[in-house]
C-alpha cells in the first residue's frame, strides 16, 4: 500500500489473482478492486499511517456545469381555450 509503483503493481496483482479465482472480466474487476484500494490508501494516507510522499493527492479540476432546476423554476405557459376544449374532448 505505500509503494511508490503502488497502482501498477496492485493491478497487476489484481489481474493476475482474479484471473486464476474469478469466473469474471479480470481486467475489469480489477479495475473496481483498484479504485478501493486507492480509496482506502488516501485514507491511511489521511490518517498519518501511510506516507503521505508517495500518496497522490486528488484535485479536482474540472466543475460540473449542470445545475439541477427546481420545480418551481419550470416556466409552463398557460393552455389556450382551444387546447383545453381538444383536451377534454380525447
Amino acid at each position: 500500500m505505500t509503494d511508490i509503483d503502488f497502482e501498477d503493481t496492485a493491478k497487476n496483482e489484481l489481474i493476475k489473482a482474479l484471473s486464476k479465482n474469478s469466473s469474471g472480466n479480470a481486467k475489469s474487476l480489477a479495475n473496481s478492486y483498484l479504485s478501493n484500494l486507492r480509496r482506502f490508501r488516501l485514507f491511511l494516507a489521511s490518517d498519518g499511517i501511510a506516507d503521505s510522499s508517495s500518496t497522490p493527492k486528488q484535485e479536482k479540476t474540472a466543475y460540473s456545469a449542470y445545475t439541477r432546476k427546481k420545480k418551481m423554476d419550470v416556466d409552463v405557459p398557460n393552455p389556450s381555450i382551444e387546447q383545453v376544449e381538444i383536451y377534454h374532448t380525447k
